[in-house]
């Protein structure tokens, strides 16, 4: 945590002398669900100077087109290298290297991509939540369906044996009785058992989105900062 709040000190006090503006952070520790990897800063900075008598000019280095890429790449190496600073501080510098430059930069054929974001993110979750509450309904509604016509179907045959049990002379009522509750119950059984297997199916289909979204948040998170740019910046080694 010290290390971390070292290198979150320094880039501000980076930005502070650089620009002349006023910088303030907060360090949060990785939340209960996600990636336990993601330490990460936030960093908020006024956009203009800060001088004697309050808040003086715009800063507008950072916004004009023709030399804020300039900048943005001249931090983007100072961050870097103040990061592998800490890392080899803390004995790390053989096992993680932060490198700021593109993968064009660097001569490789590797292709960015592009940060999703929180709000895409969501909304793909919820239309995953949408669309298992949708299956998981026609599911049970066509099952229920199945098994109220099947029992309309026994029904309908039991009453067709009892109306021919009138024509025989010599009839055993009990026994009639008794194989058209043992139909019935047969059928009741087997009903209650797809019924049952149906409610693992859904279980297993929840148990797996929910899998599915924890491996999406945990890659969502490892991405992180690397992907905010067109081309994303990566960990060597």
């Amino acid at each position: 945590q010290a290390g971390r709040s070292r290198v979150a000190e320094a880039v501000a006090r980076h930005l502070v002398d650089r620009y002349g503006l006023a910088a303030d952070f907060a360090i949060h520790q990785p939340g209960k669900q996600g990636d336990h990897r993601n330490h990460h800063c936030h960093m908020l900075t006024t956009t203009r100077q800060l001088t004697p008598d309050g808040l003086g000019r715009k800063i507008r280095d950072l916004d004009q087109w023709s030399n804020g890429p300039r900048h943005i790449k001249a931090f983007r190496a100072f961050l870097a290298g103040t990061m592998n600073e800490a890392l080899a501080a803390e004995g790390k510098a053989g096992r993680v290297f932060v490198e700021h430059r593109s993968f064009k930069d660097r001569g490789s054929s590797q292709k960015a991509t592009r940060h999703k974001g929180k709000a895409q993110t969501n909304a793909r979750r919820q239309q995953m939540q949408q669309d298992r509450a949708t299956w998981m309904r026609t599911e049970r509604d066509r099952q229920t369906e199945r098994h109220r016509e099947e029992r309309r179907a026994l029904d309908a045959r039991h009453e067709q044996a009892r109306a021919a049990r009138a024509t025989l002379p010599s009839f055993d009522a009990r026994a009639f009785a008794a194989v058209l509750s043992k139909e019935s119950a047969a059928m009741t059984e087997r009903h209650r058992a797809e019924d049952r297997q149906l409610d693992k199916a859904m279980a297993a289909r929840v148990a797996f989105d929910r899998v599915t979204e924890s491996m999406e948040r945990r890659a969502e998170v490892g991405r992180g900062e690397r992907d905010h740019q067109q081309e994303r910046d990566g960990y060597d080694r």
